[in-house]
């Protein structure tokens, strides 16, 4: 009887140093001791949260490493919430739907296209500063090329084949012919026949490898082809549309023939009313400037709308005018100046309005058992940083059983109509 309780103790000891032979291996430097990842603990947001960029988001996000490319319209057409729109969907596609070890490229285009960044990620932190680099407004000139920076996509994939990979076409979808002189229209000949309602394909070497790399991403099934703002047809190809002309007032008096007008002579005998030139152009001058001055005194002093999203008491909606704080967290918040986030029992950072637009800084912690991080864009907030539309910030602390506790709140306009 001894020796079998003997062998059961022996047994249970070898069980129970298999059991903890990891932890001692990370105390001895054997390997690494895992780190904690925000990104790991925290479900997908849901498809309301991530906008247009959900289908990529959800069809990208566990695939990596991959080679990530942005074709984003800065043409003239793009203004207001076409741009607004573009630029949400990009820093919500880098930040959710990319990894450590991806290759994020950014091209953007008018009649022509550059290069605004090619990095492969190395931390999550490397995010923010491609974020920052995302376009916030159109460019200047006319014209529209996308098969161009398009091609160039593909050719860049073409070489990475077979690792997976994607292209994100970010436009309005309209094309409109540059200009003869233009220096980028001989390449736009390359792609595109005058007159050929963009149905005409030109036979020139670029479209034919453009079409032979169509056809190779399509076989291969390893890359895929987004449009945001635009649809992709079954060839992988995005349906461009043209510009629709404005119609021309039309009056009765069209067809009449022409009246004449008198008109003032100069140096002539005729009697001269009024003030003097030079005294109107002046007082136009100092109109324009006096009303340019009202123009930024209200938009500084306006409210600005907000809405704060990620937390379970809800979305919640702000106006925040110019020197006006709103908190997150903390247990004595009232709904008009925070923003409750459970479990935080003092404010952990603090909103403010700057003239029509809002920045965050991080508040000192002063008592706290547990350390809270905070993160904007996936890097640290440890300044007064500017806010934009679509950041995200990210508010963590370690909770009770080890048991990491987070919130993800994300910034919206809650006036946008999509």
């Amino acid at each position: 009887m001894k020796k079998i309780y003997l062998s059961f103790f022996i047994a249970a000891t070898a069980l129970a140093g298999m059991t903890v032979s990891p932890h001692l291996a990370w105390a001895q430097g054997a390997s690494p001791a895992p780190q904690w990842s925000p990104s790991a603990t925290v479900p997908l947001p849901t498809d309301s949260e991530l906008g247009e960029a959900a289908p990529a988001v959800k069809s990208l996000r566990d695939v990596t490493p991959k080679t990530l490319v942005f074709v984003f319209d800065v043409s003239g057409s793009m203004r207001g919430e076409l741009m607004r729109r573009a630029r949400e969907a990009t820093i919500t596609l880098i930040r959710e739907g990319t990894q450590p070890g991806d290759r994020l490229v950014l091209y953007t285009f008018g009649a022509g296209y550059e290069t605004v960044f090619d990095k492969t990620l190395l931390t999550e932190a490397d995010k923010r500063g491609l974020i920052g680099l995302v376009p916030s407004k159109p460019g200047d000139g006319a014209g529209t090329n996308i098969r161009k920076p398009h091609h160039e996509a593909l050719k860049l994939l073409e070489k990475t084949l077979p690792n997976p990979g994607a292209v994100v076409l970010l436009t309005d979808s309209f094309n409109d012919e540059p200009k003869k002189e233009d220096a980028a229209y001989p390449t736009y000949l390359s792609y595109y026949t005058p007159g050929g309602r963009l149905q005409k394909f030109p036979d020139s070497p670029d479209n034919r490898d453009y079409e032979r790399l169509l056809r190779l991403m399509t076989d291969s099934q390893k890359v895929q082809i987004f449009g945001i703002g635009v649809q992709i047809d079954k060839s992988g190809r995005p349906v461009e549309r043209l510009p629709v002309a404005e119609a021309t007032p039309t009056s009765a008096t069209d067809n009449a023939p022409p009246v004449s007008t008198p008109i003032a002579t100069v140096g002539g005998s005729a009697k001269k009313g009024g003030l003097p030139m030079e005294w109107l152009v002046g007082l136009g001058a100092l109109a324009l400037a006096a009303f340019a001055a009202l123009i930024f005194f209200l938009r500084g002093s306006k409210p600005v709308p907000l809405r704060i999203k990620g937390s379970p008491t809800g979305a919640h909606d702000f106006e925040i005018g110019s020197g006006q704080t709103v908190r997150l967290g903390g247990v004595t918040a009232h709904s008009f100046d925070a923003y409750a986030l459970p479990g935080f029992d003092a404010p952990v950072a603090t909103l403010r309005g700057t003239g029509g637009r809002f920045s965050v800084s991080p508040m000192v912690q002063e008592g706290s058992t547990a350390p809270v991080n905070v993160s904007l864009n996936g890097l640290p907030l440890d300044r007064e940083s500017p806010l934009n539309f679509g950041d995200e910030v990210r508010v963590f602390a370690p909770g009770t059983n080890g048991v990491m506790k987070e919130y993800r709140l994300i910034f919206d306009d809650p006036t946008k109509s999509f």
